[in-house]
């Protein structure tokens, strides 16, 4: 337990000079800092936010209640069904991130990067791309989490090579922010900051284009 203070307390000192020396706008750096801290990625939440049909987001909401039971495998599926049945393309993504997440608490890696794989390609399908960048985030961070730090830049390094190709800024965005949560694992605090903060310069950029579609 000391030693998580230490380290924590070693890279805060670390960030605190750089935004004292840098003099970010509260904003970003209040930004900055949910960005170092949070090394999981969450989505937003807020009233029906995906903008999907009601009964679906409904049915969303349930299955992340139920996101450590096998139940909420059956209600995915059947969000899946009904998404498909009415043309919610993008509830059909949403729907395809709940067994994601189920398999990743699970522990079991090969459905988790099944589920993985699945729902890179409807996204891509659907052109809701932001799903396509999440579901490399996701992986990546669980890579981070067991340790596999190799297979997790790797994967980040194929993930920036597609976004700069595609010119997507959203998912060069989660692909800094990715590279940063790694180096902070690592302990090279220094370089995480660094890429954090090219992070925020892009998620400023895709913001003035984006719209609430991109939830």
């Amino acid at each position: 337990m000391q030693k998580k203070r230490n380290f924590a307390a070693e890279f805060s000192k670390i960030l605190f000079s750089m935004l004292q020396r840098k003099r970010m706008k509260r904003t970003t750096s209040l930004f900055l800092l949910l960005l170092t801290l949070s090394l999981s990625s969450r989505f937003c939440r807020a009233e029906n936010v995906y903008q999907i049909d009601d009964r679906l987001y409904a049915m969303f909401e349930r299955a992340h209640i139920l996101r450590a039971s096998d139940e909420c495998i059956a209600v995915a599926d059947s969000m899946l069904a009904e998404a498909c049945r009415i043309g919610d393309e993008k509830a059909e993504c949403l729907a395809l991130t709940i067994p994601m997440r189920y398999y990743r608490i699970k522990g079991t890696d090969e459905q988790f990067q099944e589920s993985c794989e699945r729902l890179r390609q409807r996204a891509k399908e659907t052109g809701y791309l932001q799903y396509y960048y999440y579901a490399y985030q996701t992986e990546t961070t669980h890579l981070i989490n067991k340790e596999r730090m190799n297979e997790a830049e790797e994967l980040l390094n194929q993930l920036r090579d597609e976004a700069t190709e595609a010119e997507d800024f959203y998912g060069l965005a989660l692909c800094y922010q990715s590279l940063g949560n790694l180096y902070y694992n690592r302990r090279g605090f220094i370089v995480a900051l660094k890429y954090y903060d090219t992070a925020i310069e892009l998620y400023d950029t895709k913001t003035t284009q984006r719209s609430s579609s991109a939830c």
